[in-house]
C-alpha cells in the first residue's frame, strides 16, 4: 500500500477573523459551532490516516484561526499529495440538506479525482442529497498558495442548520463514520484505487463562477 503526505485543514477557528478566514462561520440548529465540529471531525480524520501509515499535518489542532494563505502553505512546504479542508454549510432555509466538494477553478485532474472520491464517500456516509462537485474561487485552495502536484478540495459535509443533522453531530459515532468516509477516499485516491471512474467524475461535477471567498 502506497502511503502520502496528507494535510487535514479544520475550517475557521479562534476568535478572531485571520487574512480572509472567519473565526465561525455557521451555528448548528443546536448551537454547535461549526469550527468546533470541523476540528472534531479533523482529529478523528488524523487518527484514522495515521492508522494507515500515512503522513499527517493539521493546519490547527486547537481553537486557533490561521489565514487562508497560511493554511495552504503548510501544504507547500510539506509537499502534500493531498489536502483537504474540512467545512459544515448553514442556510437560513432550515430544510435544506445536502453534501458537496469544491475545487478551485481549472485544478488540475487529480484535486477533480480526489474532490469526486471525497464526495461519494461523504455521500455514502451522510445519506444526504448529492450536491455535486464544484468550482469555486476558494482563497485556502487558490493554486498560487500550492505545489502543482497538490491534490486541493474543499468539503461541505452537511447543513449543520438542519435539525436533524444537529442532532447526528453530537453522536460519536457518525462523527467517526465521517472521519472514516473521508479516510477511505483519501487512501482511496493516494493508492488508485477510488471506485470513480474518469467517465463518472463529469457526471459529478457542476461548475459556479463565483468570487474569492471563505466558506
Amino acid at each position: 500500500m502506497k502511503t502520502g503526505i496528507i494535510v487535514i485543514d479544520p475550517g475557521h477557528g479562534g476568535v478572531n477573523n485571520v487574512g480572509g478566514s472567519d473565526a465561525n462561520h455557521a451555528v448548528s440548529a443546536l448551537g454547535d459551532l461549526e469550527k468546533n465540529l470541523t476540528l472534531e471531525i479533523g482529529l478523528l480524520l488524523a487518527e484514522e490516516l495515521r492508522l494507515k501509515k500515512h503522513q499527517v499535518h493539521l493546519t490547527r489542532s486547537t481553537d486557533t484561526n490561521l489565514s487562508l494563505k497560511d493554511r495552504a502553505n503548510l501544504a507547500l512546504t510539506n509537499k502534500a499529495d493531498v489536502f483537504i479542508s474540512i467545512h459544515f454549510n448553514g442556510w437560513s432555509d432550515t430544510t435544506t440538506q445536502g453534501t458537496e466538494t469544491y475545487v478551485y477553478p481549472g485544478a488540475g485532474g487529480d484535486s477533480v479525482l480526489l474532490a469526486s472520491s471525497v464526495q461519494q464517500r461523504l455521500v455514502q456516509a451522510t445519506g444526504y442529497k448529492n450536491r455535486g462537485v464544484k468550482e469555486m474561487k476558494l482563497g485556502v485552495l487558490n493554486p498560487a498558495y500550492h505545489s502543482p502536484k497538490t491534490a486541493a478540495v474543499l468539503a461541505e459535509i452537511s447543513f449543520i442548520t438542519e435539525t436533524n443533522d444537529a442532532q447526528r453531530l453530537r453522536q460519536t459515532a457518525y462523527k467517526k463514520s465521517l472521519a472514516s468516509a473521508l479516510s477511505i477516499a483519501v487512501d482511496d485516491f493516494i493508492n488508485k484505487h477510488s471506485s470513480i471512474k474518469k467517465t463518472e467524475v463529469q457526471q459529478l461535477f457542476n461548475v459556479l463562477d463565483t468570487e474569492d471567498s471563505d466558506i
